[in-house]
């Protein structure tokens, strides 16, 4: 017997390239990430293709390689050493899908949004100084947004793409298999959402967001907000306490994508209202990133501020109450008309008897 064939030989030799390969599975996502944060290519690139469409690709190879290589070391002659580099193989490979499935999954899940806010009744707008820093490549801000049209282009691409599938064996039966472990969906999971409200969407998805109310003044809210946003690693656009306005821009540690997050302090009763809105400068979906840090802002502000147990009672200018007309009664108006024309007979009978009198008073002395 070779010493090739005692070492393993091919199988050993594949099974240790494929390694290699499962060794850089990291640095490839790594280098994804990194190359959009510096600038080195777009977030289209470094996130969809490199990311969710090369190296999901990437990873199930990894996966099917180890379980093939596994079941050819375990052949005639097995090899202790192929089989144990198939299994570190394994691992990495599923390692790798369980981080693609669960985004897949949390994907699928949300709405495909990238705006949220606690107050959609009264929207926090950006200030020129922000609208600046976000450029003019960067996703609307609006008052009333809703998902963007080109959702039903997506959709066309995802059917064709799944159309495509199916035209060889192999190609379906990846498909197939991908669908099966949930590395991919069957269907386009975000159908009949495109011209959807904002609001709506996230009012479903993430309830918790919502108006703070607490019991200290304007002035002490607005010092805990900025402390709490530079604790949380944000830089400060504008800060304006006349205003009650904190703007700061938060970055992502690996893609280095920057979300923009407003909040507006304001008065309520004998405390404050604090409301925040965070937006993605690019994207459709931001995986709940914004939601997260809403509801992590509100949390560290709960914690250091004393909560209402109940929000303040909003007054509201309540319409005036006409008076009501009073109800006339015909028949008593007959009655009334009757006796004013009587009393008008009985007053110039009274003259002409009076007008009589005078008369015959001055005709008496010419008598005499």
């Amino acid at each position: 017997m070779s010493s090739s064939r005692k070492r393993g030989g091919i199988r050993l030799w594949l099974a240790s390239f494929v390694l290699v390969l499962a060794v850089a599975l990291p640095v490839w996502f790594a280098v994804s990430a990194l190359g959009v944060k510096f600038g080195l290519w777009n977030y289209q690139l470094g996130f969809g293709t490199l990311t969710r469409e090369w190296g999901a690709n990437y990873v199930f190879f990894i996966f099917i390689a180890g379980v093939v290589l596994l079941l050819l070391g375990l052949m005639k002659a097995p090899r202790v050493r192929v089989v144990i580099l198939s299994l570190l193989i394994i691992l990495i490979g599923g390692l790798g899908l369980g981080r693609l499935i669960g985004a897949q999954a949390l994907i699928q899940s949300l709405p495909p949004i990238h705006d949220v806010q606690t107050d959609w009744d009264d929207p926090i707008m950006p200030s020129e100084a922000l609208l600046k820093a976000r450029g003019e490549g960067s996703n609307p801000i609006q008052e009333d947004p809703v998902i963007p049209p080109f959702l039903a282009q997506m959709e066309q691409g995802f059917e064709a793409e799944r159309a495509a599938a199916q035209e060889s064996a192999f190609s379906r039966f990846m498909w197939n298999m991908q669908v099966a472990i949930g590395l991919k969906s069957d269907r386009f999971f975000w159908e009949g959402l495109a011209g959807a409200s904002v609001a709506d969407e996230q009012a479903a998805a993430y309830p918790a967001v919502d108006t703070l109310y607490v019991e200290q003044d304007p002035a002490a809210s607005f010092d805990a907000v900025a402390n709490t946003l530079s604790d949380m690693g944000m830089e400060f656009v504008t800060r304006d306490e006349a205003a009650g306005r904190i703007e700061a821009t938060a970055t992502t540690q690996w893609f280095g994508f920057k979300d923009d997050v407003m909040v507006r302090v304001e008065p309520a009763g004998e405390g404050s209202q604090i409301d925040i809105r965070s937006v993605s400068r690019v994207g459709l979906s931001d995986l709940g990133a914004n939601a997260a840090r809403v509801e992590a802002i509100l949390s560290q502000l709960q914690q250091v501020l004393a909560v209402m147990e109940e929000p303040p009672a909003m007054v509201e200018e309540q319409p005036p109450v006409a008076e009501p007309e009073p109800v006339v009664d015909e028949m008593a108006n007959d009655d009334m008309a009757e006796t004013n024309e009587d009393d008008a007979v009985d007053d110039d009978a009274s003259v002409e008897d009076s007008s009589n009198t005078m008369q015959e008073t001055e005709a008496e002395p010419e008598e005499e």
